[in-house]
């Protein structure tokens, strides 16, 4: 159920883009990851797990999006730059939240 829940903000979009239109499906992505946030803060065990990392990565994505959607006089830089941040600020999370347990599994 998990990797459902990994794919669900895609597939809200993928979907909603089809039917509505593009703003509507990156609007509906952006509603499945903040939900999904909200969930992760929520739970105890997942408080700092990267869902959450990649949630806000997601957001900061879609509002890329929809900046280069509505005002197409916007240099396209406008919208890789934060992209390329967000996918490589929550690659970068991932790393340094799983180092220590990598350093525990390492034989003495």
């Amino acid at each position: 159920m998990g990797i459902w829940l990994a794919f669900a903000p895609f597939i809200a979009f993928a979907l909603i883009d089809r039917m509505l239109g593009s703003t509507e499906g990156l609007l509906a992505g952006f509603a499945v990851s903040a939900a999904l946030l909200a969930r992760d803060w929520l739970s105890a065990k997942i408080l700092f797990g990267a869902p959450a990392v990649w949630a806000l990565a997601f957001a900061v994505m879609v509002v890329a999006d929809l900046i280069l959607l509505h005002a197409p006089e916007v240099p396209p830089r406008v919208g890789t730059i934060p992209t390329v941040l967000a996918l490589v600020g929550g690659q970068v999370h991932g790393l340094v939240s799983e180092a220590p347990q990598r350093r525990r599994r390492r034989p003495a």
